[in-house]
């Protein structure tokens, strides 16, 4: 035989678990006919909006929340049971109206007792489940979830600064626009670099200040701001999230555990029928189009490889390689390649040129027996005619292009076209004022010089030879090769644009080099037409061959 004292331990003990055991074994038939609850709620669009009937002065409750009480009536009703939720206006405080519902709130810890403790069984509204309030209210599921984070305005003057981050605001030092509250006191100490304009409990002129341009961005709530911006397309949510937190109903604790878990078994299955996406795509967030469509109705199409629909119906292409009403116009890439025009244009002022020399070629045929053409050196001036057509067939090189990485031979023969045309050239230019320099020298000393057309021709091979030794090394060294390089590139890699010419790794050294000499050539030879500037100009050439210097 166990004795009282030893049995009532056990019954303290094994009574609630026999009752809890009972409550889960809660079967629709004993499912309470009727549930009648009062429920306090505030004016908070489109959570809840409330409109008062100037005559009648009855509320009118509207919104996302009195559409969530309609569909738990009617889980409510599969159950067989009245689901009766009265709505009435709550203290306009959310701490304020979370007392009357709280656990301590008519106890006698509690030292500020409240006379409408007793009034209100539930708090329909956008509360926050956090481990204070929960340990002094039971809350139903959580049946949303919202984060901080920020809208931008997208129809800014041309040129400002764009920022899509609260760091790269921190950054800059730029002013971001927050509504006065603890909730959001949270964003200025995760980034105090920036500087904040308080716009109201409610951020009621934050847009107004973001478009006047006060504040480069507007931080709050996400489903605020996605019901923002769902009416004015001016505005851009931006993808920052941070500080998640989950929204619920606050009940009271002392509500009937049948009750209590009916309401929970109800949010549940307003959760897996998908009827609070229904109702967040209605209020916050219009629902997006199926892969592959666009538009108001959904009935454009959108390539599915290039292009997602956004939130408001358009096709937006993945990077800039993409363009079209669908995505599906590939944009080619920008080649940056000498227009064709340019191209026709060099080829005529080439050819013009081939034109006259070949002229002049053949002037100096058909007159190589008169005195003056004597007195020219005919050789030297075939060699001239001849530096001049190898020195235009640069223009055709330098025109050769390649959509590609080439190969593009003519690199290789821009510089010896070039350099071999200007050592014959300026080479037979420089002998010849050279060899007329050496007579006027060899005069004013009374002395007999022969300067044979041999030693001239040795000057422009001279002149030439260098040329041609830096050209070799140049050519085995780090010859010139065809090289595109990527300029642009979209998000995804993908080359926008793109340029291509002749390099090589030691250009610069090798050009250097022959523009140094070329330069040293043409400074000797104008210096000694300097000298030799008294000589008769029918016999050295004098002024012509300065002129060709420069």
């Amino acid at each position: 035989m166990m004795k009282l004292g030893e049995v009532l331990p056990l019954l303290v003990v094994l009574l609630p678990l026999h009752f809890r055991a009972s409550a889960l074994r809660l079967q629709p038939s004993d499912f309470p006919k009727q549930i009648h609850l009062k429920a306090g709620t505030f004016h908070a669009p489109p959570m809840m909006s409330i409109e008062e009937d100037p005559q009648s002065g009855n509320l009118t409750f509207t919104g996302f929340q009195p559409d969530l009480l309609k569909k738990l009536r009617e889980y409510a009703a599969i159950d067989g049971v009245d689901l009766k939720i009265e709505l009435v206006l709550a203290p306009s405080r959310y701490d304020l109206a979370f007392n009357l519902i709280a656990n301590d709130c008519n106890s006698t810890d509690n030292p500020n007792s409240l006379e409408d403790c007793e009034k209100l069984d539930m708090l329909v509204s956008d509360y926050w489940s956090n481990p204070q309030r929960y340990m002094r209210a039971e809350f139903t599921p959580s049946w949303m979830r919202s984060t901080v984070t920020t809208v931008k305005y997208i129809e800014k003057p041309e040129g400002s600064q764009d920022f899509t981050t609260l760091s790269d605001s921190e950054q800059a030092g730029a002013a971001v626009c927050v509504p006065v509250g603890a909730y959001m006191s949270f964003v200025r100490e995760k980034f105090p670099g920036n500087q904040y304009i308080d716009c109201g409990a409610s951020g009621g002129n934050c847009v107004e200040l973001l478009k006047k341009g006060d504040c480069v961005l507007y931080a709050h709530d996400e489903l605020l701001l996605h019901f923002t911006a769902l009416t004015d397309a001016s505005l851009e949510l931006t993808r920052e999230n941070f500080n998640t937190q989950y929204i619920a109903w606050p009940m009271k604790g002392d509500l009937p555990p049948d009750v209590s878990r009916l309401l929970k078994k109800w949010m549940y299955r307003a959760v897996q029928t998908a009827a609070l996406d229904e109702l967040y795509f209605k209020y916050y967030k219009r629902e997006r189009c199926p892969i592959g469509t666009a538009g108001n109705e959904c009935e454009l199409p959108c390539d599915p490889d290039h292009g997602t629909p956004d939130d408001r119906g358009k096709c937006v292409c993945e990077s800039a390689k993409w363009t079209g009403d669908d995505c599906s116009s590939e944009v080619p890439e920008e080649l940056n390649m000498l227009p064709s025009s340019i191209v026709h244009f060099a080829y005529g002022l080439a050819s013009i040129n081939f034109v006259l020399v070949s002229l002049c070629g053949l002037w100096l045929f058909r007159n190589r027996t008169r005195s003056q053409v004597k007195i020219s050196q005919p050789l030297f001036l075939v060699i001239i005619l001849g530096g001049c057509l190898i020195s235009t067939s640069t223009i055709f090189a330098m025109a050769q292009q390649s959509a590609g990485d080439g190969p593009v031979i003519a690199c290789s023969i821009i510089p010896w076209a070039y350099s071999v045309g200007f050592s014959l050239t300026f080479g037979a230019l420089f002998a010849r004022v050279r060899r007329i320099y050496q007579l006027l020298n060899s005069a004013l000393r009374m002395k007999r010089v022969e300067v044979s057309t041999k030693d001239t021709l040795m000057t422009v091979a001279l002149v030439l030879l260098i040329d041609v030794a830096v050209l070799t090394v140049w050519t085995i060294v780090s010859p010139l090769e065809w090289q595109r390089n990527v300029t642009n590139v979209s998000v995804l890699g993908e080359p926008l644009s793109s340029k291509g010419y002749c390099v090589s790794e030691y250009w610069e050294v090798f050009a250097g080099l022959i523009a140094c000499f070329h330069c040293i050539v043409m400074a000797v030879a104008c210096y000694m037409c300097y000298l030799a500037r008294r000589i008769p100009e029918r016999i050295s050439n004098g002024k012509m061959v300065a002129i060709s210097c420069q």
